[in-house]
C-alpha cells in the first residue's frame, strides 16, 4: 500500500511539472510557446530573417533594394529584376498602398544613388493567391513606372533577371544579403551583410515545416542565417565562371535566428511565367488583359497566426518587421520545451525507484 500511494504521488507531481510543456499537445506549442516567442524575443518584423555574416561594399551586390513603407519603416529587401521591376516578398507589401524603393546603398543612414516613391497601389502587384495567414505564394512585384535602362548607367545599380533552373539544387551554395538582424539581441543592420549558406534538402526541411513544391530551404547548420528584416531579399546561387542565378526570395523562418533552423524561400522557376504575364500587361495595358494566376496552390491545415510587431531604431528612421512562420510539425525539435509527457517521466521515475530496491 505504501508502495503504491509513493507512485501515485510521484506520477501527480510529474503531472504538475510537464503539463504546461507536453510535446503531444502540438496546437498549444505552436500557439502559446511560439507565439510568445515571437512577441518577446522579437517585437520586430514584416521580414524574416543576418546572423554571422560579412559586411558588403557599395556595388557587390547590385540588384539588392531596400523596401520602405510609410515614414519610412524599414519593410523588407528586394530585387532590381529589371530597369523598371523590382521583386520581393508577397508580405511585405501585402496591405500596403504607397511604398518607397532605395537603390544603390549599403548602409541605410547613407543616402541612396536612387530612390522612388511608389504611390499608385495598383503598381505593387502581390501574387493573386497569397495567403497571409500560411505564407503560399509569398512573391510580390513592384512597377517602377516610366524608368528605363539608362538611369542605370554610370552608376552601381544593376539587376539580375530571374532563372527558370531546373534539377536538384541540393548543396548549391546560395548568397543572401540584407539589413537584417545580426542576432536574435540586436535590432535591424544599419549595414548591409551578406552570407553563403547551402540550399538544403527539401525532406529534411519538411521536418520542420509545412512546405509545397513553391518552397525551397536553405539550411544555416553553419551558423550564419538570415534573420528578421531580410525577408523578400533576394537568393543568389553563383557558378564558377561568376554567373548569377537568382533563384529564390527569402520569406520565413523561426522567430530565433541562432538555433539553426532552415529559413524557406519562395522557389523562384515556379513563378516565371506569372512574373511574365504582368511584365507584358503593364508593357501594353491598353491591349493585354491579364488573367488569374495559375500557380499551383497546396492547402495545409495550421493552427498558427504570422505575428506582426514593430520596432523602433536607435535614430529616427524607424524599422518594421514581421515574423511569419508556418506551422511547425510535431517533429520538430522543441527549443527549450520538454520532449518528454508526464507519464514517460512517471514511468522513469518509478522504474529508477523499483531498480534501487524501494
Amino acid at each position: 500500500m505504501k508502495f503504491l500511494i509513493i507512485i501515485l504521488f510521484i506520477v501527480k507531481i510529474s503531472e504538475i511539472i510537464c503539463e504546461s510543456v507536453d510535446p503531444i499537445d502540438t496546437e498549444y506549442y505552436q500557439n502559446v510557446v511560439l507565439n510568445k516567442t515571437l512577441k518577446q524575443d522579437i517585437e520586430a518584423t514584416r521580414n524574416g530573417r543576418i546572423v554571422g555574416g560579412s559586411p558588403a561594399v557599395l556595388g557587390q551586390f547590385d540588384y539588392f533594394v531596400i523596401v520602405y513603407g510609410e515614414n519610412r519603416r524599414y519593410l523588407c529587401g528586394g530585387t532590381l529584376i529589371k530597369a523598371d521591376w523590382v521583386l520581393t516578398a508577397g508580405h511585405c507589401l501585402y496591405g500596403f498602398n504607397n511604398v518607397e524603393v532605395h537603390f544603390g546603398i549599403v548602409n541605410r543612414l547613407a543616402s541612396p544613388e536612387r530612390s522612388l516613391k511608389i504611390e499608385d497601389n495598383s503598381h505593387l502587384i502581390v501574387h493573386e493567391n497569397f495567403d497571409s495567414k500560411e505564407l503560399w505564394n509569398d512573391i510580390a512585384l513592384i512597377y517602377l513606372e516610366k524608368m528605363s535602362i539608362s538611369w542605370l548607367e554610370s552608376s552601381s545599380i544593376g539587376f539580375i533577371e530571374p532563372t527558370p533552373l531546373v534539377g536538384d539544387l541540393t548543396n548549391q551554395i546560395a548568397t543572401i544579403c540584407g539589413f537584417g538582424k545580426t542576432s536574435d539581441a540586436s535590432g535591424a543592420s544599419y549595414n548591409l551583410n551578406y552570407i553563403k549558406i547551402p540550399v538544403m534538402e527539401y525532406e529534411k526541411c519538411e521536418v520542420y515545416y509545412y512546405l509545397d513544391e513553391n518552397n525551397i530551404c536553405v539550411s544555416t547548420k553553419t551558423g550564419e542565417s538570415p534573420c528578421n528584416g531580410d525577408s523578400g531579399g533576394g537568393v543568389v546561387i553563383t557558378t564558377e565562371d561568376d554567373q548569377r542565378f537568382l533563384i529564390g526570395i527569402v520569406s520565413f523562418g523561426t522567430s530565433l535566428c541562432e538555433i539553426k533552423y532552415p529559413v524557406v524561400l519562395t522557389k523562384l522557376s515556379n513563378y516565371i511565367d506569372w512574373m511574365d504575364e504582368k511584365f507584358e500587361y503593364f508593357k501594353n495595358p491598353t491591349t493585354t488583359t491579364a488573367t488569374t494566376a495559375t500557380t499551383t496552390t497546396t492547402t495545409k491545415a495550421s493552427s498558427t497566426t504570422p505575428t506582426t510587431g514593430t520596432f523602433e531604431d536607435d535614430t529616427t528612421t524607424a524599422a518594421t518587421t514581421t515574423i511569419s512562420t508556418k506551422s511547425i510539425s510535431s517533429t520538430t525539435p522543441n527549443s527549450g520545451v520538454a520532449m518528454f509527457s508526464s507519464r514517460q517521466v512517471a514511468f522513469v521515475i518509478v522504474t529508477i525507484l523499483i531498480s534501487i530496491g524501494m
